[in-house]
Formats: structure tokens, C-alpha cells, sequence
């Protein structure tokens, strides 16, 4: 019965990695589809985009998921909402208030003729939120602009995945062109994909704690060692180090956001926050601030999902007996767990 609950909770934190790359995955496939000339087979050469991105509406800073400019005088808004829930309330309002003049394009005054509006959710809730949106409708509500919504899943090509784009029927982009190719449901494929996937890792909304620290654990920490402690690492099992949350925030930044993105990302609070788990499990100590000293250890046999799992079940069942785990740095070494 343990190991199956062991099992269980491992999936638990799989899925919820893997649910929210799928919401990063699909906004920047949806972009890049934007992006791309159907008619000449190559990326516009005037388009550009930021995922996710901020404007003005005249009175107050709005933020959507991703801001799309196709060309000097047209835009899409999208909004990602990948599971939609028809009981959660004023989700097309949220995207009405984009349904207005926005200041924060990319031209010379920042202001563009045209936007459309866009809601991109997951195959399996595309129908829920095209039954809602008419429903929205027969309320006597509105878009001015062209609204659709565009539902995205994989498809297996062999050993690969396609990603697949499509948009439901009773929507209508601006652009003709790429509106049919939606229509007609659009697939980016593997090789596109697969770039996304390496490139990209965070949007505007919070990620699931085991995300951030997988990526600070898998590649963050070492890059913070010369080849000499690697060396020793590899021999003796463990070292230290210490670094602060701002350093390893800016360094997942530099890897897995889009160069010079105006919007940190990301957000220092999600990296203390997996810093502090390190903490609680004992592979770090907290110092002043937000400085850390961090065990850095010889590649674990185990899945990390199943190697950090494992630990934070130890550490409760310790603080279960009043032995609660130790936060000052001598104790950093005392763990017979090991690698």
C-alpha cells in the first residue's frame, strides 16, 4: 500500500508538470502558427510576439497570456485557459477586457489598427467552452473584434508527436489564410515542437512547485560548480554551495525565456519557494536573505520525481515524531539516505 500511495503521489506531481507545459507548449505553438506565411513557407518577417505581455487600455495595465503582432497594423490577444471549467464564472468577460484599443504594440506610437481575440484550451474541453461562449452570447454580450476559440492535443506520427491546432467552428480570425488552415485543423510538427519544448518553460501563470525545481535541480545547480568540484562530487559523493535566489532565478530566465523578454520570468517568489523545499528535505540550509546553501550531489539512480517525493515523505514522517528537520548548515551532511 505504500508504494502504491508513493506511486500515486509521483504521478501526482508528473501531471501537473507535464499540465502546465502543455499550457506553455501551446501558446508558443499558436504563436508561431500566427506567425508563419502559409502562402510562402516562412515565418513573416514583420511578425514578433511576447508570452505573455503587457499593455495599456488608457486607464489601467492589462496582461495577457501572449500578444501576437502578425504585421504593422493587425494582432491577436490569446488567452490560455487549457482546462475550461463552464462553472467558473466571467471567463469571456476576462477576455472582453481585451476587446478594446491597447497601447503596447510593436509599432512607432504603440497602438495598431486591428486586433483579434483568441481562446486556446485543450481538445477535451474545446466543446464545454464553445457551449459556454454561446451561452455568453444568448446573455446579449459581445466581441467587437473577431473572436475564435482554438483547441490544441497531440497527435502520434510514429514515435513522434504532432501538435495540433484547430479552430472551432463559430469563430473567424482576421487572417484568411491561416483561419482556413485552422479550420482545416493545422499541425506543427515534431521538429518545431521539440524546439519549443527545449526552449521554453514558463508563462505568466504559477507553475507547479516540482516544474521549477526540477529545472533548478537538473540545470541550474550544475552550472554553479567548476569541472574541480564536479570532479569531487563524483568521488565523494556531496558538496556545497552557496548562492542566492535571485542568481538561479535569473539563470532559468537566460535558459528557458525568450531573449531580453521584457517580463521576469521566472518569478523570484517561485524560486524561493522550491529552494525552501530543498530546505524542508534537507538538501539545503537557508542563510540571510534570500541566500542558500545547497547540497549538490552525485547523479540519484532514482527518477527525481521519485528521488524528492521519497525524501519529503521522510522528512514528515521525522517531523511526525517531533524531530523537525534541521535548518542550520552543520546539519547538511547528516543524511543517511544518501544519493
Amino acid at each position: 500500500m505504500a508504494n502504491d500511495n508513493l506511486k500515486k503521489l509521483i504521478q501526482k506531481y508528473r501531471d501537473e508538470v507535464d499540465d502546465y507545459l502543455g499550457s506553455v507548449i501551446g501558446l508558443y505553438a499558436f504563436a508561431e502558427s500566427a506567425c508563419w506565411d502559409e502562402t510562402n513557407k516562412k515565418r513573416k518577417t514583420t511578425s514578433q510576439y511576447s508570452i505573455p505581455h503587457k499593455f495599456s487600455d488608457g486607464e489601467k495595465d492589462l496582461t495577457p497570456d501572449s500578444a501576437i503582432q502578425t504585421d504593422q497594423d493587425n494582432g491577436i490577444i490569446a488567452e490560455m485557459k487549457k482546462h475550461f471549467n463552464n462553472e467558473k464564472e466571467n471567463q469571456f468577460d476576462q477576455i472582453k477586457k481585451y476587446d478594446t484599443d491597447l497601447k503596447g504594440w510593436w509599432t512607432t506610437n504603440g497602438n495598431i489598427s486591428s486586433h483579434d481575440l483568441v481562446l486556446l484550451c485543450h481538445l477535451f474541453s474545446s466543446v464545454a467552452a464553445k457551449d459556454a461562449y454561446e451561452n455568453w452570447l444568448n446573455q446579449k454580450n459581445l466581441f467587437k473584434r473577431n473572436f475564435a476559440i482554438v483547441e490544441f492535443s497531440y497527435q502520434d506520427s510514429g514515435q513522434k508527436q504532432n501538435f495540433v491546432l484547430r479552430r472551432m467552428d463559430g469563430g473567424k480570425l482576421s487572417d484568411d489564410v491561416h483561419d482556413e488552415a485552422l479550420r482545416k485543423t493545422k499541425i506543427i510538427t515534431p521538429k518545431v515542437v521539440e524546439n519549443l519544448f527545449s526552449k521554453y518553460k514558463f508563462y505568466d501563470a504559477d507553475p507547479p512547485l516540482f516544474h521549477t525545481l526540477i529545472l533548478i535541480y537538473n540545470y541550474i545547480l550544475p552550472l554553479l560548480i567548476n569541472q574541480e568540484d564536479f570532479e569531487e562530487i563524483n568521488s565523494k559523493g556531496k558538496k556545497s554551495i552557496e548562492t542566492d535566489a535571485e542568481t538561479i532565478r535569473n539563470m532559468l530566465q537566460d535558459q528557458f525565456m525568450p531573449e531580453d523578454h521584457y517580463m521576469t520570468l521566472p518569478k523570484l517568489r517561485w524560486v524561493v519557494e522550491a529552494l525552501n523545499f530543498l530546505v524542508d528535505i534537507k538538501l539545503a540550509a537557508k542563510l540571510n536573505g534570500n541566500k542558500y546553501n545547497i547540497i549538490i550531489g552525485a547523479p540519484s539512480k532514482k527518477d527525481l520525481y521519485e528521488y524528492f517525493v521519497s525524501k519529503l515523505l521522510t522528512s514528515k514522517k521525522l517531523k511526525g515524531k517531533n524531530r523537525a528537520v534541521p535548518g542550520g548548515q552543520q546539519e547538511l551532511f547528516n543524511d543517511s539516505n544518501g544519493q
